[in-house]
């Protein structure tokens, strides 16, 4: 029952976010106007995690996943999803990492911390450079967020991962034409 009132909520916030603002009685826009739509701010739970496969949030700094990764570019996928499971992909230019998590039902409102631990599957990382295959990777506090920019009609999506010491990076914004999550509603 928990688990449908949160698929419930988290619709009807991306459908308001992604169908309820029309941008008004014209095409035509100026740069003074707020071009803010709806949002939704959604820790990664089953939903969230059928709605972003596929999409690749790129991180300028690889510390929050791997001390190894200090300093690196990473892009980080969410690859597959088998309810319950998620499969993720880590790579940087030279290599890839995939491993998987069990999404369990939390809710950053009711519970401060939303541990995720990523079990490295498969590694093509050298030793002291990367994860690690049989690593686990200790995550915490996923943050989906995304908003629809009405001026272009388009959705920007940012993904906050944190650590275990408290610490939270988001991704660089990901752009997104709102034809890409309308069908997933």
């Amino acid at each position: 029952m928990r688990y449908q009132f949160l698929t419930l909520v988290f619709v009807l916030a991306v459908g308001s976010a992604l169908l309820g603002c029309s941008g008004g009685g014209g095409d035509e826009q100026t740069m003074t106007e707020d071009c803010r739509g709806g949002s939704i701010n959604n820790s990664v739970n089953s939903q969230v995690s059928e709605i972003a496969t596929g999409l690749t949030f790129d991180f300028t700094d690889g510390d929050i996943f791997h001390p190894d990764l200090a300093g690196t570019a990473v892009m980080f996928t969410f690859d597959m999803f088998n309810d319950p499971v998620l499969t993720i992909l880590l790579a940087t230019p030279d290599f890839m990492a995939s491993g998987e998590v069990e999404i369990e039902g939390c809710n950053l409102i009711t519970q401060p911390v939303c541990p995720f631990g990523v079990t490295i599957i498969e590694s093509d990382f050298p030793a002291g450079e990367g994860p690690q295959t049989g690593e686990v990777l200790e995550l915490q506090n996923w943050l989906f967020s995304a908003f629809r920019n009405t001026c272009t009609n388009r959705i920007v999506a940012t993904l906050t991962i944190g650590d275990t010491t408290g610490r939270a990076v988001a991704s660089e914004p990901l752009d997104l034409d709102i034809d890409r999550l309308r069908p997933m509603l």
